[in-house]
C-alpha cells in the first residue's frame, strides 16, 4: 500500500506554494536585481556596466531590436531574463522536491543585434517534501526561490566576465 498524503494537506500545501508564488510575482525583483547585478558585476569585473531598465524584453519569448535603440557608446547587451522557476522532483508518490529557478542569459553586440553568446541558467535550493513547501504560506519556497537570486547573479558574473588565468605544472 502505497504511503500517499492525506488530500486536504496535499491541497492545503498547494495554497501555500501559490501565495507564496503570488508574492514573488507581485514584487518588482527585476529592478532589484538589475540594481544589484551591475553594483557586483563592477566589484568583481573590470568592464563598466551601464543599466538599462525597461530596454529589455517584456516578457518571455520576446526579441528586442537593440540595433534600432540609441545606445551611446554601449558594445554590448547583457539580458538576464527569468525563464521559469517551481518544484523539481521525481515522479514518485510525494517525492523530495527542490525549489529552483531558471534563467536565460544572451549576450547581444548592439550594433547589428547579433546574438554572440545564448545560455541557460539554473538555481536549485535545497530539497523537501511537498507538505514541507507549503507550510507557513508556502514560506520555505518563498524563501528558497528568493536564494536563487544572489546564487545567479554571481554564476553569471563568474562564467561570463570573470577569466580566471590557467598556471603551467
Amino acid at each position: 500500500m502505497l504511503n500517499t498524503p492525506p488530500q486536504d494537506e496535499v491541497e492545503k500545501a498547494e495554497a501555500g506554494i501559490n501565495q507564496a508564488l503570488d508574492r514573488l510575482k507581485s514584487q518588482d525583483l527585476g529592478q532589484t536585481t538589475l540594481e544589484d547585478f551591475v553594483r557586483l558585476a563592477e566589484e568583481r569585473s573590470p568592464f563598466e556596466f551601464v543599466a538599462l531598465p525597461g530596454r529589455g524584453p517584456k516578457h518571455r519569448g520576446e526579441e528586442v531590436r537593440y540595433d534600432e535603440l540609441d545606445l551611446h557608446e554601449i558594445d554590448t547587451v547583457l539580458e538576464v531574463q527569468f525563464e521559469n522557476g517551481g518544484l523539481w522532483g521525481g515522479y514518485e508518490i510525494d517525492p523530495p522536491s527542490a525549489a529552483y529557478m531558471k534563467t536565460r542569459i544572451r549576450i547581444i553586440r548592439a550594433s547589428d543585434n547579433e546574438v554572440l553568446l545564448e545560455d541557460t541558467v539554473q538555481c536549485v535550493g535545497e530539497q523537501r517534501k511537498y507538505l514541507e513547501w507549503g507550510e507557513n504560506n508556502g514560506q520555505m519556497f518563498y524563501d528558497n526561490v528568493l536564494a536563487c537570486l544572489p546564487r545567479l547573479r554571481e554564476k553569471v558574473i563568474d562564467d561570463l566576465f570573470l577569466v580566471y588565468p590557467l598556471t603551467a605544472p
